[in-house]
């Protein structure tokens, strides 16, 4: 992630992301805004194709979708 954006998620990003490993099934977790949800949302996404499942990810911003596309 650091290689290919600059970016390296901070602490709670990853702990988001290992509770979540840590707890299969569904989970629903409020993250506040500025707390980095797109790194969240791309380690999860990762995480979930690499273990072999299909991944979708929606937006309803377009300006953003289009930002993190990039």
């Amino acid at each position: 992630l650091y290689r290919a954006t600059g970016k390296f998620p901070r602490d709670t990003q990853i702990l988001s992301i290992l509770n979540s490993m840590i707890h299969r099934g569904n989970m629903i977790q409020e993250i506040a805004t500025g707390e980095g949800k797109g790194i969240i949302t791309a380690l999860q996404a990762s995480y979930l194709w690499f273990t072999g499942q299909t991944v979708d990810v929606t937006t309803s911003n377009q300006s953003l979708a289009s930002r993190d596309l990039e």
